[in-house]
């Protein structure tokens, strides 16, 4: 993200017309967790998170204090860092990305509940392709003048909610998330929600995880098995491909001339 963000900001500079162009489908883009944090952001997010949670942001993000960055009062700060994958389990994507999806859920659902400006929060909450619209076009007053956009449908793509696919996305993420295995009260509860009917809709395998995360004590096992449940719902029923389409508002009551051509 630093990369692309200092490009943007070098186009915007040193290009007069067009210096940002977006290609927009139907995903919504990958969600990476930021890969600095500012000193007194981070201290709060750990104020306000569980202390599993609290646990894994210490254990990928580590204090540079070589770092100065601008803080409150005109006070320097130092910044954490995300630590770099180690080679080993961690060399493959694949085997990244549950640990990867996770901070980013945890740092999304922490900022929720914290006064962050609105700016800020984009940076935990957003995806990589908001990000960088945001900083090219919809953060810009004068975006019409040098900003194209192309948006392209696929009438075929899956929109449709496939309980059986969810069960496949489902066994395999508990593999990855969970190389040990799970314990026998976590593998009932993920044996519950395979074993619902292939016609499941995808509103009510929701309120069943919702349903069964009431039941269970905060901050146990039990609890995070059922949220790591509602994330691969969540990816399966649209989280990652219809979450852009659903602020269409924001974006037409700024820049509306960027929607006609």
């Amino acid at each position: 993200m630093n990369i692309c963000l200092s490009e943007i900001k070098r186009c915007q500079q040193t290009s007069p017309r067009p210096n940002f162009i977006v290609l927009l489908g139907n995903r919504y883009g990958w969600m990476p967790p930021p890969a600095q944090i500012p000193q007194d952001e981070f201290e709060q997010i750990l104020s306000v998170v569980s202390e599993g949670e609290k646990s894994q942001l210490i254990n990928w993000y580590t204090l540079d204090k070589n770092a100065r960055i601008p803080g409150k009062n005109g006070i320097d700060q130092h910044e954490y860092r995300l630590k770099p994958r180690k080679k080993g389990f961690y060399k493959e994507y694949k085997d990244w990305q549950p640990v990867e999806t996770n901070l980013h859920n945890i740092l999304a659902k922490a900022v929720d509940n914290l006064n962050f400006p609105e700016d800020r929060k984009l940076t935990y909450q957003a995806s990589a392709t908001h990000q960088e619209i945001q900083a090219g076009a919809l953060g810009q007053k004068d975006a019409p003048e040098h900003v194209f956009c192309f948006f392209r449908d696929i009438p075929d793509f899956p929109k449709t909610f496939s309980k059986p696919g969810y069960d496949e996305m489902l066994s395999a993420r508990v593999k990855l998330e969970y190389p040990l295995g799970l314990k026998v009260s976590c593998e009932n509860l993920v044996q519950g929600v395979l074993d619902l009917p292939a016609h499941t809709p995808a509103k009510g395998l929701h309120e069943h995880l919702k349903h069964e995360q009431s039941r269970v004590f905060e901050q146990t096992d039990e609890e995070s098995v059922l949220k790591f449940s509602i994330r691969c719902w969540w990816i399966l029923s649209g989280g990652t491909s219809s979450t852009w389409m659903k602020r269409p508002g924001l974006w037409i009551k700024k820049h509306p001339r960027l929607y006609k051509n």
